[in-house]
């Protein structure tokens, strides 16, 4: 932790013309985030897309970063000529085993494999061995515009080639420099990523020197693959032609987006700027390689860092405080748009330090920048310099240190208060929702500029290259799901999937009494209450929930302590629910109380009075969240899959001081109707871990649990892993697949026949986006239940698309689903049908979600213990939805 002593740098003094403004400091920060939690906990928020409102209250994805585990200012000193430098820290040799410890691990029994960390697995396109795709009978009716744009190679060899320089160059930008100085051996048409070469000519292989200040480079080029005209071009190969393209069009690399700054869109009333740009990426399709673009758009802050850090500093936080705030942001740097992800702050250097160049000299910080960049530094002996560690490939240098001053860079994002202020998010909604018919025409528009720039034009002509318009497609649309309420009554969710009113002329599907509750609040808001349990009692008896009258703690004053100490001793069966009215938000109290109800083996449900205050709409969705709490069953869907079971899983990252410990939602389904669950909560030590290594283990106890209530084991399983990265797809097909497998393997023959399993992977975090062409030939959003399992999807993959909400502003997105493991005899179409239906039966929202309901409530329950309980719940909460 970094020290909160002096380290001689005088604290920041205010600017001429008065304090920077910024956002609240931490403390505030906490009380956003409390409030945001306790207001989805009330109004049941539509999750993934909802309404401006909604969204603007939505709890923030994002946790404020915590202090790094080393002082900053212990990083190694810099070695380069730049304010970028390269450091690296020798790996430990390995120790020889003795020959006794070899001897006895040989005898040992064997145990069971253990997830390797150091397994390099393929790229999710080269992943083998997936599960066979099955055709759909589901008729395809409408026409669908899709932003995958066939991307060609005419007739043209492509020579492959790896590049290796010695002396090691770290830095990419350098091994470029070298290599396009080559131009004699190389030519003028050539692709190269640092490491991998592409020409459209055979130079054969080659070695070459290269004296660059002074220093003797070996450049080796060796020939690794011709790709004949009639095979598909590398996607290496195209990403780096089309990035080339983008830098034509002077549009600014951002991450892996390209923005235009120049068209930047300013927001003065919140110290904002919108760059509007695109996300590109070249990829195979079944039609072919194709180019996926579409509308993005970056939020940079006007203010600095050294501003908000200034901040900060005058509303009384330290120097650990302010590292916790700054470390783990994204910065642009002012001088040359470049983003960066801070990792920590170096208190004893300043702007004046100086670092070694290339020739041997020293120079200061704010002597390079005012040559280089033209920048003048104004406060060059107060501030501190950021940190920023980066990777390398250098086996010599695996990290590079980079050093960046406070007062040069722009923060970006928004902050947890930002998100929870309605009226910011809305201002900028208003230039980042884009319409389907706008979105359009910016996908033609892109296509338009590549096409017809002279450069860009040359650039794809020396290759025979060709980008042709946005591809269109006939798409299937999955027929409505009715939703049954009591005594059976099936209600039609009409064209949007919204039933919100259907509880006027209906009660819930399956009831259970309230008979046991306490409702605690401080006596100066005893009027309030008196009235919200009125309502609830008359909202209650129109939906068919029967509540008794509560048991009610008046509390002498707002005071958590005092709260939890009259109420804890109440906490014993048969309590079913205890209630908590906040006056208002303050600090950690909200994590404070979940943590203590968690403790005590009870649902729990918190409120702010101004939401108990609000009409009855409101108090209609508490009473059905309190319901569904208490394993009550809102709705059900129509019966689809006799006795299976559908897991649904989710990873978030736990947000306590100490480390990121991965912490995964498990939620599996425990009846014909998929609304009852068994929920567990697996937390990962590994800092970051991404693969559940203890699927097997927690697979195993959800199926006692099923057959503990059914007295049978499923006859399928179907895993839906919500949370899978780009690039973690061969680890999870080879890793969690197996564990499950295991589980299945573990269960006794007497049981009967093992169940069937399939694996599916759930990506909602996609860029593909499906535009429905109307006969007039303009764009909307297509209804709820388009589905796409052809055309756009992955060659040899067994995916669709399936768009399963409507939205009332922007574009609508769908989730990709990608069955990588299946041995059941469920059809394809039965399993989409399956996907929609799910989507359905989400108890905080009366319409259908962008994800099926066992993987958000498996994203609810993660993102609930990693943000706030950080601990493992009683096993009394493993059987209801205690985390809504």
């Amino acid at each position: 932790v970094v020290s909160t002593q002096s380290t001689g740098i005088m604290p920041p003094k205010k600017q001429a013309g008065g304090q920077p403004k910024g956002p609240a400091p931490q403390q505030a920060k906490a009380k956003a985030k409390a409030a945001a939690q306790v207001t989805q906990e009330q109004e049941h928020q539509q999750p993934q897309q909802g309404k401006a409102k909604a969204k603007a209250a939505a709890p923030p994805q994002e946790q404020t970063p915590q202090a790094p585990k080393g002082k900053a200012s212990a990083a190694p000193k810099p070695q380069a000529q730049t304010p970028s430098h390269s450091t690296s820290k020798p790996e430990a040799p390995q120790q020889p085993v003795p020959q006794q410890a070899k001897e006895k691990a040989k005898a040992a029994p064997a145990k069971k494999q253990a997830i390797p960390t150091d397994v390099r697995f393929a790229r999710d396109s080269d992943v083998r061995d997936l599960a066979v795709r099955r055709k759909s009978d589901i008729p395809r009716l409408i026409t669908l515009a899709v932003n995958h744009f066939p991307f060609l190679i005419k007739q043209q060899s492509i020579f492959q080639y790896d590049v290796q320089i010695m002396p090691e160059v770290a830095s990419r930008a350098r091994r470029n420099a070298m290599l396009a100085q080559q131009t004699a051996t190389i030519g003028t048409t050539f692709a190269f990523d640092g490491k991998m070469l592409f020409l459209n000519k055979n130079i054969g292989n080659q070695v070459l020197t290269v004296d660059v200040g002074g220093v003797s480079y070996r450049v080796e080029i060796v020939l690794t693959k011709n790709i004949a005209p009639n095979e598909p071009p590398p996607l290496q190969f195209c990403n780096l032609l089309f990035r080339k393209l983008l830098r034509i069009l002077k549009l600014e690399p951002i991450g892996r987006q390209y923005f235009n700054p120049r068209l930047a869109v300013n927001v003065p009333a919140h110290g904002l700027q919108i760059w509007p740009g695109y996300f590109t990426s070249i990829i195979p399709t079944d039609r072919g390689t194709a180019l996926n673009a579409d509308v993005a758009h970056k939020i940079i802050r006007t203010q600095s860092v050294w501003e908000y850090m200034d901040y900060l500093w005058q509303s009384g936080l330290d120097e650990r405080q302010i590292e916790a705030e700054v470390v783990g942001q994204s910065v642009l740097t002012k001088y040359n748009n470049r983003n960066y992800r801070v990792d920590g702050i170096d208190w004893d250097k300043t702007p004046n330090n100086t670092f070694p160049t290339a020739d041997g000299d020293e120079v200061s910080f704010v002597e390079y920048y005012t040559s280089q960049y033209k920048q003048k530094i104004l406060f060059a002996s107060k501030q501190p310099l950021l940190v920023v560690r980066r990777k390398t490939k250098s086996k010599e240098k695996p990290e590079e240190i980079i050093y960046l001053v406070p007062e040069l860079c722009l923060m970006t994002g928004l902050t947890d208060e930002m998100k929870s202020n309605f009226t910011l998010m809305n201002d900028v909604a208003v230039h980042t929702r884009v319409a389907p018919a706008q979105r359009v025409k910016e996908w033609n528009q892109l296509i338009n500029q590549v096409k017809n720039e002279p450069e860009a034009k040359k650039a794809l002509t020396e290759w025979n290259a060709e980008v042709q318009g946005a591809a269109e497609i006939k798409a299937s649309v999955v027929p409505r799901q009715p939703i049954i309420l009591a005594q059976g009554r099936k209600v039609d969710s009409g064209p949007r999937c919204d039933w919100s009113g259907a509880y006027r002329d209906n009660k819930i599907a399956a009831n259970v009494d309230l008979k046991y509750w306490i409702i605690a609040y401080p006596g100066k808001i005893a009027p309030e209450v008196e009235n919200f349990l009125a309502n609830l009692q008359k909202i209650s008896s129109q939906l068919g929930f029967n509540v008794a009258a509560p048991k009610q703690i008046v509390l002498d004053s707002d005071n958590t302590n005092a709260f939890l100490s009259k109420i804890t001793p109440l906490a014993k069966p048969p309590l079913q629910l205890i209630f908590y009215v906040l006056p208002g938000t303050k600090g950690d109290r909200y994590a404070i109380l979940k943590t203590a109800f968690s403790d005590m083996r009870v649902p729990s449900q918190c409120v702010l009075l101004k939401t108990i205050k609000k009409n009855l709409s409101v108090v209609s969705k508490i009473a059905q969240q309190m319901c569904a709490k208490i394993n009550g069953k809102l709705w059900k869907p129509e019966a689809r899959l006799a006795n299976t079971m559908i897991v649904g899983m989710d990873v978030c990252h736990d947000t306590a001081p100490g480390g990121r410990k991965s912490v995964v939602g498990f939620c599996a389904t425990m009846d014909e109707s998929f609304t009852e669950y068994y929920s567990r909560e697996i937390i990962q030590n590994a800092s970051k871990k991404e693969i559940v290594e203890t699927l097997d283990v927690v697979l195993s106890e959800a199926l006692k649990e099923y057959y503990k209530k059914r007295k049978t084991i499923p006859t399928n399983i179907i895993i839906l892993r919500d949370g899978v990265g780009d690039g973690m797809l061969d680890a999870v097909h080879k890793l969690e697949v197996q564990k499950c497998r295991e589980a299945i393997q573990a269960i006794p023959s007497e049981l009967g026949l093992p169940p069937k399993l399939s694996f599916v992977v759930v990506k909602k975090r996609i860029h593909t986006r499906l535009i429905l062409k109307k006969s007039d030939n303009t764009y909307d959003n297509p209804p709820p239940g388009t589905l796409v399992d052809t055309d756009v999807t992955t060659p040899n993959w067994y995916d669709f698309f399936l768009v399963s909400q409507s939205v009332n502003q922007g574009t609508v997105n769908p989730t990709h689903y990608h069955v990588i493991y299946d041995e059941t005899s469920i059809s394809s179409s039965q399993l989409q049908m399956l996907m929609f239906q799910l989507c359905h039966l989400y108890y905080n929202w009366a319409g259908t979600i962008r994800v099926p309901a066992p993987c958000q409530y498996a994203h609810k329950l993660a993102f609930q213990i990693g943000s706030f309980i950080h601990k493992r719940v009683p096993e009394e909460l493993h059987h209801c939805l205690h985390y809504l």
